[in-house]
């Protein structure tokens, strides 16, 4: 699916028993079983450093490239506050998920 982000993420109502739903915005894709994951997509926030090594060292990852999403959106839920700054490049954010060294603002 490799779409998840909180933007994504909308409810049926305002009530505790809304249903959530994750809207597709255009990027989304269903994943056969023996299909491979190729398509390098995904927004600076959410995307997975699976995804941004197509080409590298990988040439396909697999729908587990979603968990990383889920975790963003957990940390900004929980923590109440977002990842992204507005002084840093986007581009810096692409190597912080391939390095795996996530800054964060305080």
């Amino acid at each position: 699916m490799h779409i998840i982000q909180l933007e994504n993420i909308l409810l049926s109502d305002q009530t505790p028993q809304a249903i959530v739903k994750i809207a597709d915005f255009g990027l989304a894709r269903f994943f056969a079983d023996n299909s491979e994951l190729r398509t390098v997509c995904g927004s600076p926030l959410y995307v997975a450093p699976e995804i941004l090594d197509i080409g590298m060292s990988s040439e396909t990852y697999t729908p587990a490239v979603d968990m990383w999403s889920v975790g963003v959106i957990l940390f900004i839920l929980l923590s109440v506050r977002d990842v992204i700054m507005p002084t840093r490049p986007i581009s810096a954010y692409f190597f912080d998920a391939i390095t795996g060294k996530l800054t964060f603002r305080k």
